[in-house]
């Protein structure tokens, strides 16, 4: 599956473009391409051919609905029109993982050699996106911030504590992305962080390979031995670093923290931290984007879950539910269960005081901005409705909902 998002966020809304922090004209998020070499057009589709043989329906440049990994041909087709339409007017580049196929076909196994390979053959596409000819050596001229998928590294889900094979041979692909000051911490870890715009905003790609309950390599984020405690440890700090300095952050990673009663994706103790970070740094960090679904939805961390007490991580209980289940794909019904429990909780979030009746006995313009709302919300008649929504805004943790954070 190939799924680009063009995010225009400018400042229309602000009176004074003195007051805008930043300005950014566009930039791509990239998930989940699982380009496949050896997909055939006109191929079966069912799960038996995979695309790879038989005759069947397999389109051109892929088969929706199917089950088939993307063809090279859908690959090359988007990054010429990325190239020839999008190019000049990219700020930055986001990519949450998952370049290599799935190894769902018996009849022709996936090697190391080969997803490495699959990882080399998009990096060096973009590449040639990102950067300027310079002479003899090309130049990143637009940042470009990757993350390690589940299927990136073999068996698939599985990474050990860095460093590793797969950390090192992602620093030496990855290379001309990856600030010269971090490979240390990229080939100890596989965690970096880069400053797409330079002193204003960063980007943090975060390996949760080492948050995710799939991964039996690990185990969570509470003992220091762990790696999912360092990494967390070296979030937090760094966004310490980040707010002294005054700058933004975005966060990515591949898998993301889903948290329903039908499906949870990071052990508990990583997701109680990450919410935690949220909470304490809602100042800097600006937004985060995940792959590894393949579903185009967000998810709220309610901070009222946070069950770290005053002993700190160390006094975190193990809370997590590991799936046994092979987190190859994520089936259809899967994924309606995931999100009707989702929706489940979200209709239980606290809901307004109804307002409308105020608005239209007070002839109010319906193109208020926020900060005219707000008075007319405390200004609210009768004294009940004031009372409403007092407990509404203490409810989601006042005007500005603090008391909840929102991962894409």
């Amino acid at each position: 599956m190939v799924v680009f998002y063009i995010s225009l966020v400018g400042c229309a809304d602000v009176p004074k473009p003195s007051k805008c922090g930043m300005h950014i004209d566009a930039n791509i998020s990239r998930e989940d391409i699982h380009v496949d070499p050896n997909y055939k057009p006109s191929s079966n589709t069912d799960g038996d051919h995979d695309c790879h043989r038989g005759s069947g329906h397999a389109g051109f440049f892929g088969t929706v609905g199917s089950d088939c990994d993307s063809p090279l041909t859908l690959v090359n087709a988007t990054v010429a029109w990325i190239q020839d339409n999008l190019a000049d007017s990219i700020d930055f580049v986001i990519w949450t993982g998952d370049a290599a196929r799935h190894d769902s076909d018996e009849k022709v196994p996936r090697t190391e050699k080969e997803v490495l390979q699959l990882n080399q053959l998009l990096a060096s596409k973009f590449h040639d996106i990102v950067s300027t000819s310079n002479g003899k050596k090309k130049e990143m001229r637009i940042p470009f911030v990757l993350t390690i998928g589940n299927n990136d590294v073999m068996p698939h889900n599985i990474l050990k504590k860095g460093p590793n094979t797969w950390t090192k041979n992602f620093a030496s692909i990855w290379d001309p992305f990856i600030p010269e000051e971090q490979h240390h911490s990229f080939v100890h870890g596989g965690w970096f962080y880069v400053e797409v715009i330079p002193h204003r905003l960063a980007v943090f790609s975060l390996n949760t390979m080492y948050f995710f309950s799939s991964n039996s390599a690990v185990d969570g984020c509470a003992s220091e031995d762990e790696p999912g405690y360092e990494h967390m440890e070296w979030l937090r700090v760094q966004l310490q670093f980040i707010r002294k300095r005054d700058m933004k952050a975005i966060l990515i990673g591949h898998v993301p923290p889903a948290r329903t009663d039908s499906k949870e994706n990071w052990d508990e103790t990583c997701w109680q931290k990450y919410t935690l970070w949220l909470q304490q740094y809602r100042d800097i960090i600006v937004g985060s984007m995940f792959g590894h679904m393949n579903i185009d939805h967000f998810m709220l961390q309610d901070t009222k879950d946070i069950k770290i007490g005053d002993g700190g991580a160390k006094s975190l209980l193990r809370l997590a539910k590991r799936d046994s289940s092979d987190d190859q794909t994520v089936s259809i019904q899967s994924r309606m269960n995931y999100l009707t429990r989702l929706r489940d909780s979200w209709s239980r979030l606290p809901a307004p005081p109804d307002t409308s009746s105020a608005c239209s006995e007070g002839g109010v313009d319906s193109k208020l901005n926020h900060k005219s709302h707000l008075s007319l919300v405390w200004g609210l008649k009768p004294q009940g409705k004031k009372k409403e929504m007092r407990k509404y805004l203490k409810a989601i943790g006042g005007p500005w909902a603090e008391r909840y954070s929102i991962s894409l």
